[in-house]
């Protein structure tokens, strides 16, 4: 059986590339562009807007979307505006919604294989020193059950 392109890219070794950032690890967007074109010069991204904007507010954050093409297989990454803990940033600067969308690119391209293995396990929950966060509301729960832009949409509107 002939490897698929999301085979390839997975069987890529990018442990010499992964930095530290306190407890989180992350490839970036620069060595994950650069591997991603390098095997596959046609490789395209596009950073969504919505409303004329590159973000998407609401009453529980500010996100980015990130979609990347691979041979012709497309691949879109929603991302929080976070802060260097992972914490959602109220009020993001300019700067702050670029990390975002670096961010979310790099983590498009691991959806088609390259670096997946980085994410494994992140949505576990870990040791947090800071206080828990009040729970949610009942449109929190709907946002995280949106499995798409469309989905999203609707639910802000």
């Amino acid at each position: 059986m002939t490897d698929n392109y999301f085979t390839a890219l997975n069987k890529v070794n990018v442990n010499d590339h992964i930095e530290k950032k306190g407890r989180f690890s992350y490839l970036s967007w620069a060595y994950a562009v650069a591997e991603l074109k390098n095997r596959h010069p046609d490789a395209t991204w596009e950073v969504r807007w919505h409303n004329m904007l590159p973000y998407i507010e609401t009453k529980n954050g500010t996100f980015v979307e990130v979609a990347v093409t691979v041979n012709g297989i497309t691949h879109s990454q929603i991302h929080p505006v976070l802060n260097g803990n992972n914490r959602p940033i109220e009020n993001p600067n300019a700067f702050d919604i670029n990390t975002s969308i670096q961010r979310a690119l790099v983590k498009a391209i691991a959806l088609h294989g390259l670096g997946l293995y980085i994410y494994a396990g992140e949505d576990l929950p870990g040791e947090s020193t800071e206080k828990p966060a009040e729970p949610h509301s009942y449109i929190s729960d709907r946002l995280r059950s949106c499995e798409s832009i469309d989905q999203l949409q609707a639910l802000w509107k």
